[in-house]
């Protein structure tokens, strides 16, 4: 299960928590969280301290969206290493 929480936004910036599990049917979810806030915002940054576990399409989501304006911070040395390997982090 996965839970999306709007930490902050302004028109430079928004912080989105993401925690639980980002699989199946919720890399759909991100990606219109995703799209929606840049379409509002200049930069997004995913707070994903929460992140328990995030698999392939989920990573290629990240990766697709990974310009300078995506920041991914604050993940456990588990996901951070899945984000390393695909070059996100």
């Amino acid at each position: 299960m996965l839970r999306i929480t709007l930490l902050s936004q302004s028109k430079e910036e928004a912080i989105l928590k993401v925690e639980g599990r980002i699989t199946g049917a919720d890399v759909a979810l991100l990606e219109r969280e995703i799209r929606g806030k840049f379409e509002l915002t200049q930069r997004l940054v995913l707070d994903l301290q929460g992140l328990k576990h995030i698999d392939r399409e989920g990573l290629e989501l990240l990766k697709h969206w990974s310009t300078g304006k995506l920041v991914l911070r604050d993940s456990s040395v588990f996901v951070r290493t899945l984000l390393q390997a695909y070059g996100l982090e």
